[in-house]
């Protein structure tokens, strides 16, 4: 498993002064820009966009399942817990040659999302992997693309989700670039 160790006004007594002309306002998110929160279930890929037969998967992954998976349980429990551990559906594809692998994790936070896509990706900027441009066309808040040989790993952050994904001699960049468009479907 692909895992590192890793959130006055004043008050005069005249009138209220006009906004200033370069006051920042806060910025609305277009109705585009705004993730759907749904079960990662619901949005992680399926057999048919991947191209190859599910060899496995699981759904409603808890975070104590999640951690029982980890050497040191106590720590990673700690650790998705400050994260805002939702939700992770997860799921493997291949045949003789060829593998494909994701795991879609929703966040309580994006902070928390930030935080779990900084501690999974640092596994990708060291040896044996080469860390890579991520596609152009992905949309995502963040993306981690490493590959050593034949096999390419990634790791992406779209809003309040984060996924992981490894590939062996699978155009994995492509279907990094679907899970992301999946993910911000409204």
């Amino acid at each position: 498993m692909l895992l590192a160790v890793i959130l006055a006004v004043a008050c005069s007594g005249g009138p209220a002064p006009s906004p200033s002309p370069t006051a920042a306002a806060t910025p609305v998110p277009s109705p585009a820009a705004v993730v759907a929160i749904r079960p990662p279930s619901t949005d992680i890929l399926a057999e048919n966009e991947v191209g190859l037969t599910l060899a496995g998967g699981s759904d409603q992954v808890t975070i104590t399942q999640a951690a029982a998976e980890q050497q040191n349980q106590p720590l990673a429990l700690t650790l998705y817990r400050s994260w805002g551990w939702i939700d992770e559906a997860v799921r493997a594809w291949g045949d003789s040659s060829r593998r494909a692998d994701d795991a879609l994790l929703l966040l309580s936070k994006p902070e928390g999302a930030q935080r779990a896509f900084q501690a999974f990706a640092a596994d990708f900027v060291k040896a044996p992997f080469t860390a890579v441009d991520c596609p152009p066309g992905l949309a995502a808040d963040e993306c981690r693309e490493g590959r050593s040989g034949t096999l390419t790993v990634m790791v992406v952050r779209v809003d309040r989700y984060v996924f992981r994904m490894q590939g062996l001699k699978v155009d994995l960049e492509q279907l990094a670039t679907l899970q992301a468009a999946k993910i911000r479907k409204p």
